[in-house]
């Protein structure tokens, strides 16, 4: 088969579709026993039973009894229609959910100047060297308590001198000692 007649066919199986009062729509699936469609279910009337499905040309379909709609409304659902049209069931979809894992590491520390000419540096107390971004010139920065801002590939995304107690550990509370009142053992 060449490339023409396979676009052919895909033609002609389209305007089947509409010919038989079907639909092209993507949501829309041959399954056995009929059709399958997939949308988010908006309930219309919790009494008439009635709802529709996002993306679906706005139709109203009627819920088979015993279907909860209103634990399903505003949720992906997949409703399978028997040969008349009618709603055999409504099942949630299962939408998978990735989480975002990345985000914005954050150090405070005194910079120590380790290449001028490369932007290298590295924080007092932390192991290895950082590069500042284009631009940034490390040598101001030489000696001063710094924040800067790692993104997901490791490089430095953010260079700028910390705010007064910015970054730093809170105070210890004082200790109690025995046989004082509440208080501070000054």
């Amino acid at each position: 088969m060449n490339e023409k007649t396979i676009v052919h066919i895909a033609l002609f199986a389209l305007l089947g579709a509409f010919a038989l009062g079907g639909s092209a729509s993507p949501a829309r699936a041959a399954g056995v026993g009929g059709n399958f469609l997939t949308g988010e279910l908006v309930v219309i009337s919790e009494q008439a039973r009635t709802f529709r499905l996002v993306g679906n040309d706005n139709r109203q379909f009627v819920a088979p009894a015993g279907v909860e709609l209103d634990a399903l409304d505003g949720k992906p659902v997949i409703v399978q229609l028997d040969a008349k049209g009618h709603v055999e069931s409504i099942d949630p979809k299962h939408v998978e959910y990735k989480p975002i894992t990345h985000g914005i590491t954050t150090i405070y520390g005194e910079l120590r100047v380790v290449d001028v000419t490369e932007h290298r540096f590295r924080i007092e107390g932390e192991s290895g060297t950082y590069v500042a971004p284009d631009g940034i010139d490390v040598r101001p920065y030489a000696g001063k308590r710094v924040k800067i801002e790692i993104g997901d590939a490791g490089q430095v995304t953010d260079l700028h001198l910390a705010g007064v107690g910015e970054g730093e550990a809170a105070p210890a509370r004082p200790e109690m000692v025995p046989g004082h009142s509440g208080a501070a053992p000054y």
